[in-house]
């Protein structure tokens, strides 16, 4: 994940990201990213969202963010060019 200024990033499954969008408890990998790019490791196969925001942070105004995915052991037929859909606000999901 490739940022413009200091944002939230935060990697989750499904449900995970339910409750997120939500407002909800939500477990994820990453969180505060103040040095770009940062690299977030996909922990088991399945469906997963990456979020990115700029709450609570002041000062980030104008942000652009990019997510390259790459391929890893976990999915040796993994095609990212085909396999990523970008969403509404900075929010994007990918299967693997």
């Amino acid at each position: 994940v490739t940022l413009s200024s200091v944002a939230n990033v935060r990697l989750m499954d499904t449900n995970n990201f339910n409750n997120y969008k939500n407002g909800m408890k939500h477990i994820y990998t990453g969180g505060l990213v103040s040095q770009s790019p940062i690299r977030l490791t996909v922990p088991t196969v399945g469906h997963w969202h990456v979020a990115i925001d700029i709450n609570g942070i002041q000062g980030s105004n104008g942000l652009k963010a990019g997510v390259k995915i790459g391929c890893g052991s976990l999915s040796p037929s993994c095609n990212p060019e085909g396999s990523f859909t970008p969403q509404i606000a900075p929010v994007a999901k990918y299967s693997l």
